[in-house]
Protein backbone atom coordinates (compact mmCIF):
# COMPACT_ATOMS: atom_id res chain seq x y z
CA UNK A 1 0.00 0.00 0.00
CA UNK A 2 0.85 3.55 -0.36
CA UNK A 3 2.68 5.05 2.24
CA UNK A 4 3.96 1.68 3.78
CA UNK A 5 7.68 0.66 3.13
CA UNK A 6 7.67 -2.08 5.17
CA UNK A 7 5.88 -5.06 4.03
CA UNK A 8 3.61 -7.07 6.37
CA UNK A 9 3.87 -10.71 7.57
CA UNK A 10 0.18 -12.57 7.82
CA UNK A 11 1.31 -15.47 9.42
CA UNK A 12 3.20 -16.78 5.92
CA UNK A 13 6.89 -17.04 7.47
CA UNK A 14 9.45 -17.18 4.64
CA UNK A 15 12.24 -20.50 5.35
CA UNK A 16 15.37 -19.63 4.76
CA UNK A 17 18.38 -22.16 4.32
CA UNK A 18 21.60 -22.38 3.15
CA UNK A 19 20.69 -24.45 0.40
CA UNK A 20 17.69 -22.63 -0.63
CA UNK A 21 19.83 -19.19 -1.06
CA UNK A 22 22.33 -20.97 -2.85
CA UNK A 23 20.00 -22.84 -4.87
CA UNK A 24 20.00 -21.50 -8.58
CA UNK A 25 16.56 -21.67 -9.53
CA UNK A 26 17.38 -22.08 -13.23
CA UNK A 27 19.31 -24.84 -12.62
CA UNK A 28 18.37 -28.38 -13.17
CA UNK A 29 15.85 -30.43 -11.91
CA UNK A 30 18.61 -32.74 -9.71
CA UNK A 31 19.58 -29.46 -7.99
CA UNK A 32 16.04 -29.14 -6.72
CA UNK A 33 15.59 -32.52 -5.87
CA UNK A 34 19.08 -33.09 -4.14
CA UNK A 35 17.53 -29.49 -1.82
CA UNK A 36 14.48 -31.41 -1.84
CA UNK A 37 16.20 -34.69 -0.52
CA UNK A 38 18.50 -32.97 2.00
CA UNK A 39 15.42 -31.38 3.84
CA UNK A 40 14.06 -34.83 3.93
CA UNK A 41 16.99 -36.21 5.85
CA UNK A 42 16.44 -34.24 8.40
CA UNK A 43 15.03 -35.72 11.99
CA UNK A 44 11.39 -34.92 12.81
CA UNK A 45 11.59 -32.70 15.55
CA UNK A 46 8.30 -35.09 16.67
CA UNK A 47 10.05 -38.44 16.72
CA UNK A 48 11.84 -38.06 20.15
CA UNK A 49 8.86 -37.65 22.28
CA UNK A 50 6.65 -39.62 20.36
CA UNK A 51 8.95 -42.31 20.60
CA UNK A 52 8.44 -41.93 24.59
CA UNK A 53 4.66 -42.24 24.68
CA UNK A 54 3.54 -44.79 27.64
CA UNK A 55 0.80 -46.92 26.62
CA UNK A 56 -1.66 -47.27 28.92
CA UNK A 57 -4.73 -49.89 28.91
CA UNK A 58 -7.83 -48.14 29.47
CA UNK A 59 -9.50 -51.46 30.49
CA UNK A 60 -7.43 -51.41 33.51
CA UNK A 61 -8.96 -48.21 34.58
CA UNK A 62 -11.45 -48.27 37.20
CA UNK A 63 -13.36 -45.31 35.64
CA UNK A 64 -13.32 -46.45 32.03
CA UNK A 65 -16.75 -47.72 30.29
CA UNK A 66 -16.75 -50.48 27.73
CA UNK A 67 -18.06 -49.24 24.54
CA UNK A 68 -22.05 -50.52 23.57
CA UNK A 69 -21.80 -53.51 21.08
CA UNK A 70 -22.90 -52.77 18.08
CA UNK A 71 -26.42 -54.06 17.15
CA UNK A 72 -26.77 -55.81 13.90
CA UNK A 73 -30.38 -56.60 12.21
CA UNK A 74 -30.63 -60.19 11.62
CA UNK A 75 -28.93 -60.33 8.58
CA UNK A 76 -25.49 -59.08 10.23
CA UNK A 77 -26.10 -55.35 9.01
CA UNK A 78 -25.33 -52.81 11.62
CA UNK A 79 -28.26 -51.27 12.78
CA UNK A 80 -30.99 -50.27 15.66
CA UNK A 81 -32.86 -53.19 16.61
CA UNK A 82 -35.80 -52.12 19.39
CA UNK A 83 -36.32 -54.55 21.77
CA UNK A 84 -39.98 -54.76 22.82
CA UNK A 85 -41.16 -57.03 25.23
CA UNK A 86 -44.44 -58.96 23.96
CA UNK A 87 -46.78 -60.05 27.35
CA UNK A 88 -49.62 -62.21 26.64
CA UNK A 89 -52.33 -61.71 28.57
CA UNK A 90 -53.69 -64.60 30.68
CA UNK A 91 -57.92 -65.15 29.89
CA UNK A 92 -58.01 -65.84 33.46
CA UNK A 93 -56.35 -63.09 34.55
CA UNK A 94 -58.43 -61.08 32.72
CA UNK A 95 -61.46 -62.51 34.05
CA UNK A 96 -60.24 -62.07 37.38
CA UNK A 97 -59.53 -58.28 36.83
CA UNK A 98 -63.26 -58.21 34.84
CA UNK A 99 -65.00 -59.46 38.04
CA UNK A 100 -62.91 -57.56 40.37
CA UNK A 101 -63.60 -54.12 38.58
CA UNK A 102 -67.69 -55.32 38.55
CA UNK A 103 -67.34 -56.09 42.67
CA UNK A 104 -65.64 -52.96 42.62
CA UNK A 105 -68.31 -50.71 41.09
CA UNK A 106 -70.94 -52.28 42.71
CA UNK A 107 -69.81 -51.69 45.81
CA UNK A 108 -69.30 -48.13 44.82
CA UNK A 109 -72.13 -48.11 43.87
CA UNK A 110 -73.86 -48.76 47.02
CA UNK A 111 -72.08 -47.01 48.91
CA UNK A 112 -73.30 -43.94 46.84
CA UNK A 113 -77.12 -44.85 47.35
CA UNK A 114 -76.57 -45.49 51.09
CA UNK A 115 -74.88 -42.05 51.48
CA UNK A 116 -77.78 -40.48 48.95
CA UNK A 117 -79.98 -42.29 51.66
CA UNK A 118 -78.76 -41.02 54.63
CA UNK A 119 -78.31 -37.25 52.88
CA UNK A 120 -82.08 -38.18 52.06
CA UNK A 121 -83.05 -38.65 55.42
CA UNK A 122 -81.41 -35.88 57.21
CA UNK A 123 -82.97 -33.75 54.69
CA UNK A 124 -86.51 -34.83 55.50
CA UNK A 125 -85.31 -34.75 59.33
CA UNK A 126 -84.29 -31.22 59.32
CA UNK A 127 -87.71 -30.24 57.18
CA UNK A 128 -89.36 -32.13 59.64
CA UNK A 129 -87.98 -30.44 62.74
CA UNK A 130 -88.45 -26.82 61.58
CA UNK A 131 -91.98 -28.22 61.07
CA UNK A 132 -92.60 -28.81 64.51
CA UNK A 133 -90.78 -26.16 65.88
CA UNK A 134 -92.97 -23.70 64.19
CA UNK A 135 -95.87 -25.66 65.30
CA UNK A 136 -94.32 -25.23 69.34
CA UNK A 137 -93.48 -21.13 68.62
CA UNK A 138 -97.46 -21.00 67.06
CA UNK A 139 -98.95 -22.98 69.89
CA UNK A 140 -97.25 -21.03 72.80
CA UNK A 141 -97.62 -17.66 71.35
CA UNK A 142 -101.67 -18.94 71.23
CA UNK A 143 -101.64 -19.67 74.67
CA UNK A 144 -99.55 -16.98 76.16
CA UNK A 145 -101.99 -14.65 74.09
CA UNK A 146 -104.77 -16.70 75.80
CA UNK A 147 -103.96 -16.83 78.84
CA UNK A 148 -103.27 -12.79 78.80
CA UNK A 149 -106.75 -12.54 77.92
CA UNK A 150 -107.86 -14.34 80.76
CA UNK A 151 -105.87 -12.61 82.71
CA UNK A 152 -107.54 -9.46 81.49
CA UNK A 153 -110.66 -10.62 81.94
CA UNK A 154 -109.85 -11.91 85.74
CA UNK A 155 -108.71 -8.68 86.26
CA UNK A 156 -111.89 -6.91 84.95
CA UNK A 157 -113.87 -9.06 87.86
CA UNK A 158 -111.54 -8.24 90.57
CA UNK A 159 -111.70 -4.90 90.05
CA UNK A 160 -116.17 -4.84 89.77
CA UNK A 161 -116.40 -7.29 92.50
CA UNK A 162 -113.71 -4.91 94.58
CA UNK A 163 -116.12 -1.96 93.41
CA UNK A 164 -118.94 -4.13 95.32
CA UNK A 165 -116.84 -4.99 98.40
CA UNK A 166 -116.77 -0.98 99.16
CA UNK A 167 -120.56 -0.87 100.76
CA UNK A 168 -120.25 -4.87 102.03
CA UNK A 169 -119.98 -6.25 105.79
CA UNK A 170 -117.11 -8.25 106.19
CA UNK A 171 -119.42 -10.79 106.40
CA UNK A 172 -121.04 -10.05 103.32
CA UNK A 173 -117.50 -10.07 101.00
CA UNK A 174 -117.14 -13.75 102.43
CA UNK A 175 -120.02 -14.91 101.13
CA UNK A 176 -119.62 -13.34 97.96
CA UNK A 177 -116.69 -15.81 97.04
CA UNK A 178 -118.64 -18.99 98.73
CA UNK A 179 -120.50 -21.23 95.50
CA UNK A 180 -124.00 -21.67 97.68
CA UNK A 181 -125.25 -23.43 94.53
CA UNK A 182 -123.09 -26.77 95.34
CA UNK A 183 -124.91 -28.64 97.96
CA UNK A 184 -122.07 -31.13 99.94
CA UNK A 185 -122.74 -32.34 103.43
CA UNK A 186 -119.11 -31.75 104.96
CA UNK A 187 -119.70 -27.79 103.92
CA UNK A 188 -123.59 -27.27 104.51
CA UNK A 189 -123.22 -25.96 108.45
CA UNK A 190 -120.36 -23.99 107.52
CA UNK A 191 -122.79 -22.47 104.62
CA UNK A 192 -125.58 -21.95 107.17
CA UNK A 193 -123.55 -20.18 109.79
CA UNK A 194 -121.88 -17.44 106.89
CA UNK A 195 -125.62 -17.49 105.75
CA UNK A 196 -127.06 -15.62 108.90
CA UNK A 197 -123.73 -14.00 109.25
CA UNK A 198 -124.51 -12.35 105.89
CA UNK A 199 -128.14 -12.00 107.14
CA UNK A 200 -127.12 -10.63 110.65
CA UNK A 201 -125.17 -7.67 109.10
Amino acid sequence: MEGFDEEIDFGNPKVQTDEMMNFDFTGSQNQAENVFNGYSDRPDPFEGEQSHDIFVDESKDPFYDEPEPIKTDPNGRPGLIQETSMTIEDPEEVERTRLRDQENNARMKKLYEKDEKERKGKDEKRAQAKQELKKWYDDRNKMTETKRDLNREEEKMKAQQKKGYTDATSWKKVASMIDFKEDRKDVGRMKSVLLNKKNEG
